[in-house]
């Protein structure tokens, strides 16, 4: 009996720990790892995310001409700090069915670079 409510509160705890956060709720400083595989490419040169990759939030702000929020991430453990790479959009899937896109690029000194819509700033993000 013992036995079966540790592993109850392990799955719980895996699951409860493994949420997607919301973009709205984000914080300056602390590291965050992303929920998918993100493959960016410039001049035929691929440069990849892994899912579960540790990245560090560095710079979260609006670009007001633009009417959008620009959150800078430092991807921790990086080989190739001299990359960059064109951007992509990558779909969000919401509750009620509603998808959410965002633009992502790569920036020299391995930053990742994720633009938000203000409207979408209370989203689901990729991020865990």
């Amino acid at each position: 009996m013992l036995r079966n409510i540790i592993l109850l509160f392990l799955v719980s705890f895996q699951l409860f720990a493994a949420e997607t956060y919301r973009f709205a709720d984000l914080v300056e400083g602390e590291t965050y790892r992303v929920d998918r595989n993100i493959e960016l490419e410039y001049s035929k040169t691929n440069f990849r995310i892994k899912k579960g990759q540790l990245l560090k939030l560095n710079d979260f702000k609006p670009l007001p001409m633009i009417n959008v929020y620009l959150a800078e991430f430092d991807i921790l453990k990086c080989k190739s700090p001299n990359s960059s790479s064109e951007m992509i959009l990558i779909e969000i899937e919401q509750p009620q069915a509603k998808v959410v896109s965002v633009g992502l690029d790569l920036a020299f000194g391995c930053k990742l670079e994720v633009f938000i819509e203000k409207k979408d700033y209370n989203s689901k993000s990729i991020f865990y």
